[in-house]
């Protein structure tokens, strides 16, 4: 441990000169709340600070989601959520919401570790905000739980989110057990040097004559004497790999003031205690690194790192600042993740052009597998994963993966900035024959030949409606697409044969089943419908419906016949934690399969044991671009997850 520490320090005194333009070397990206109301972020490695809060907005104090995408501030005038990095915002509440008595002692501003819930400090005592139910399209009125006992100065969850414990003015902490939507007090603590959880329902605290103790609120409060009162103790800390951290000052020590204590280690699982630090060191105003390496100290207005086992202290280069936060720990990098099955993404090569790039699946890094001169737009991959057709400039090409030159299929004149937007192709079953849409739908043999039209745009002077994004049927002459009109986008089937267009009366992603038949499902907003409906081709428009539209049904993914794996978002505005079920579409059951984590628009593998997402997805200038961001791997069976080291920015993944 102590090695570890000096080489932490090293780092950060390397680091700390090299603030505004590099960032701090810390275990997570810090959040720093100015006195001049806005909320700077202090990243990692070479991220450098950026400002995260508007500058209309006067921020009073924040806390950061556990998805490290989504920030919760308050002003004097309302409680807002905001995306990080794509500058979206929802209102929570206005001017009840209120502002904390005191700041920078602790989060006055707490996420559970879901982000269903949060909880901030008011002048009166604390208040519980429920994000149980929002429909993503407007401001709605949370549920609300009034804590009413005293004025809280912070707030700390649960690891699993079930119980909150507050602290109020004079070491008391006032303990909550949540109900649904209720907060229910539980217990109180007369006076504590600090709180930490132990585990779910078991908090670890250090009364004010001495000593250090559990108490398990699951089991009638019950109390459990870790060390005696011959020892006055504080600021308990559990690091991760269980050990229990705390200083300690003997009663009857002269060498050590009060107020001073000296770091003490209790290992996991053993009935001993290490003797830590090296010196005393002054307890006021600290306040633990999420790694338990590091304490932060925040004195007057002003910031440093101070090192608890020799009381080293290092100033930050941070001034004026009301209070702090700490981002998440984020999942490790692998160069290349052992994956299922292969993917293929867009980033840009190191001309800065967008490109189509491999991921093999092995472990290996990722490969540029396009040579475009301009920004590759949208690709496909052909079901045996020979080749990848593409979209460069005004060109359809098609690039086999043996590396022979690409070949041209065809022009086409839709461009990104055009309604409907980007030309989008598609492999037939037998990887032989390419779709694409470009002023209607189009056939071309993927080894080159003359396009063939099967359906054009009806375009006429106060009526349009355009065919986009074509998929073939796995077993018949039809495809799945996509009819856009000005304020409509419904999925639709196309008869390959005859030319007729049968639009699907929902506003509803569609894809097939490998019988043919087809599977509507969707995210449930506003007027938008969830759910999840399986159709046949002979009755598009009255399908089955096995899941209701209140439901959201984010992606689907047949991994055996009739056996579905469904990401299950929730109706949330903010983070989301990953949700996956299954779906046994012979019985209509759904089971859960895995919740936990946190990544955006996840994408299941085809054996539905890997999603496929991103860390977060930063707005780009183009209203036609999605995003791009970190691209991230969650095993469901393992419970890792990963993030692919690089490129950085990723956008448009799919599995092969």
């Amino acid at each position: 441990m102590k090695r570890g520490l000096i080489w932490t320090t090293l780092l950060l005194m390397l680091a700390v000169p090299l603030l505004a333009q590099d960032g701090l070397n810390l275990p997570a990206a810090m959040y720093v709340l100015n006195t001049d109301g806005r909320v700077n972020r202090y990243g990692l490695g070479a991220e450098g600070v950026q400002a995260v809060t508007p500058e209309d907005d006067f921020v009073v104090d924040f806390g950061v989601a556990p998805d490290g995408v989504h920030l919760a501030y308050r002003t004097e005038q309302a409680l807002i959520i905001q995306n990080i990095y794509s500058g979206v915002s929802t209102g929570l509440d206005g001017a009840l919401g209120g502002v904390p008595s005191v700041r920078g002692r602790g989060s006055t501003v707490a996420w559970t570790p879901a982000g269903d819930a949060i909880a901030v400090t008011t002048l009166t005592g604390g208040r519980v905000y429920f994000n149980t139910e929002n429909d993503l399209a407007a401001e709605r009125d949370f549920m609300v739980a009034e804590l009413p006992e005293s004025p809280l100065v912070q707030l700390i969850w649960s690891p699993d989110g079930r119980y909150l414990a507050g602290e109020a003015e004079g070491d008391v902490w006032w303990l909550y057990r949540r109900e649904n939507n209720r907060l229910i007090l539980t217990s109180a603590i007369p006076s504590s040097k600090g709180l930490a959880w132990f585990n779910d329902t078991t908090v670890v605290f250090a009364p004010q004559e001495g000593g250090l103790r559990l108490m398990d609120l699951n089991a009638a409060n019950a109390q459990t004497v870790l060390l005696d009162e011959t020892w006055v103790y504080a600021n308990p800390h559990l690091r991760d790999d269980g050990t229990l951290l705390v200083f300690g000052r003997q009663k009857d020590d002269p060498s050590v003031p009060e107020g001073y204590a000296r770091l003490i280690g209790l290992p996991n699982g053993e009935s001993r205690i290490d003797n830590l630090g090296e010196v005393a060191i002054e307890m006021n105003d600290l306040r633990w690194t999420p790694d338990g390496q590091l304490m932060m100290a925040l004195r007057g207005g002003t910031m440093a790192l101070v090192s608890p086992i020799n009381a080293q202290s290092f100033p930050l280069p941070v001034n004026s600042v009301a209070a702090y936060d700490w981002g998440v720990t984020l999942p490790p990098e692998v160069e290349g993740p052992l994956l299922p099955d292969a993917g293929f993404f867009l980033a840009l090569d190191d001309s800065d052009i967008a490109q189509v790039w491999r991921l093999p699946g092995d472990g290996s890094p990722p490969e540029v597998v396009t040579s475009a001169a301009t920004d590759v737009v949208a690709f496909a991959v052909a079901p045996d994963a020979s080749r990848v057709a593409y979209v460069s400039g005004s060109n359809l090409m098609v690039q086999a993966l043996n590396g022979t030159d690409p070949l041209q299929l065809a022009e086409v004149s839709t461009t990104p900035d055009t309604f409907p937007g980007v030309t989008q192709p598609a492999f037939s079953p037998d990887s032989q024959q390419i779709a694409y849409n470009d002023g209607g739908i189009w056939v071309v043999p993927a080894a080159g030949g003359d396009p063939r039209l099967i359906v054009a745009d009806e375009i006429e002077e106060n009526f349009a409606r355009h065919f986009v994004n074509p998929v073939f049927a796995p077993n018949i002459n039809a495809m799945l697409i996509r009819v856009r009109r000005e304020m409509i986008n419904v999925p639709a089937l196309l008869d390959t044969t005859t030319g007729e267009v049968i639009e699907i009366a929902v506003e509803q992603q569609a894809a097939w089943l490998a019988d043919g038949r087809i599977v509507l499902y969707g995210i449930a907003a506003g007027a938008r419908p969830g759910g999840l409906s399986i159709a046949g081709t002979g009755s598009v428009n009255q399908p089955a419906q096995f899941l209701p539209d209140i439901l959201s049904v984010q992606a689907v993914q047949e991994i055996a016949p009739n056996q579905l794996r469904l990401v299950l978002p929730e109706r949330f505005v903010g983070p989301r934690t990953l949700r996956v079920g299954g779906f046994d579409v012979t019985t209509g059951t759904l089971t859960p399969v895995h919740s936990g984590g946190f990544l955006q628009d996840g994408v299941l593998s085809p054996d539905g044991q890997v999603v496929a997402g991103y860390l977060y997805r930063a707005r780009q200038a183009a209203e036609w671009d999605d995003g791009r961001g970190p691209l991230t791997f969650y095993n469901l069976e393992t419970n890792e997850q990963t993030v692919l080291a690089q490129p950085a920015a990723v956008w448009h993944f799919v599995w092969a």
